[in-house]
């Protein structure tokens, strides 16, 4: 297999405008990005990243596929009415983009919490992956 692969370093502002470049021959091939939890579900990964945009913004993977997009705009209202369903579609959903590969994910955080065998109330918020709410621990 022959591969030629170039990298450039380039300044952040640089970099967004040739991804979310309206010339499709300006763009790169390869964009590296980092997402961190804005949401408490995974709604806005699936809507940035995976819904078709034309022209693109934050889908730098160009992904258009038009069974994810009905999927992406069913599954935030029914997360308000239905949890358990929205659950099962989101699990559609990641297994859409593990088939279909339009992105790779490099790495997943795994958050870990140690705290004494007696403290109960501990959750954790997706949206706060290294916060404590210490007001909902009881001993």
């Amino acid at each position: 297999m022959n591969v030629n692969l170039s990298t450039q370093a380039l300044a952040w502002p640089t970099q967004w405008a040739k991804g979310k470049s309206s010339n499709a021959a300006q763009r790169q091939d390869i964009f590296m990005e980092y997402w961190w939890p804005d949401y408490p579900d995974p709604y806005s990964w699936f809507s940035n990243l995976l819904e078709t945009e034309s022209p693109p913004y934050y889908n730098l993977s160009y992904y258009s596929n038009a069974s994810m997009d009905r999927m992406i705009n069913q599954v935030e209202p029914l997360a308000a009415t239905d949890k358990s369903a929205a659950a099962q579609l989101y699990r559609n959903m990641q297994v859409a983009v593990i088939q279909q590969v339009p992105l790779v994910s490099l790495y997943n955080d795994n958050y870990q919490y140690a705290m004494l065998s007696g403290i109960s109330g501990f959750t954790v918020n997706p949206a706060y992956p290294n916060v404590v709410f210490v007001h909902d621990l009881k001993p």
